[in-house]
């Protein structure tokens, strides 16, 4: 094997990227499940004797709410969010760039799917 060559063969590197963004979209449904059981109509929980605190916040307008009232467009941008990591799955040349586009693509996926399953959808 040459010096700075990538153990995985591309289709292996294909599949972590895709297995690793299947375990980032469980995680993340499991964790927003819990936080949703424990904090939904609850004030802030201190945790640690106050070092940090939890509250539920559901955020359906966008970043600094720039996009009040412009779901379907959130869902467009978030249609996109996924599909780049998909196709620079398919050109992903070594296992440290198919790690960073699992995670990336397991964030983008939960995105999209609580822009499509989460009111207001």
């Amino acid at each position: 094997m040459a010096a700075g060559a990538d153990p995985l063969p591309g289709r292996t590197r294909v599949r972590l990227v895709l297995a690793l963004a299947a375990l980032i979209v469980a995680l993340d449904a499991a964790t927003k499940a819990l936080a949703v059981h424990y904090l939904a109509g609850r004030e802030r929980v201190d945790v640690l004797g106050g070092a940090f605190h939890l509250e539920l916040y559901r955020n359906f307008a966008g970043p600094g709410n720039s996009f009040q009232g412009h779901t379907v467009l959130i869902s467009l941008f978030a249609i996109l969010a996924t599909a780049a990591p998909i196709v620079a799955a398919t050109r992903v040349v070594s296992t440290s760039g198919a790690v960073a586009l699992g995670l990336l693509l397991g964030g983008a996926v939960g995105n999209l799917l609580d822009r499509l399953l989460r009111d207001p959808g």
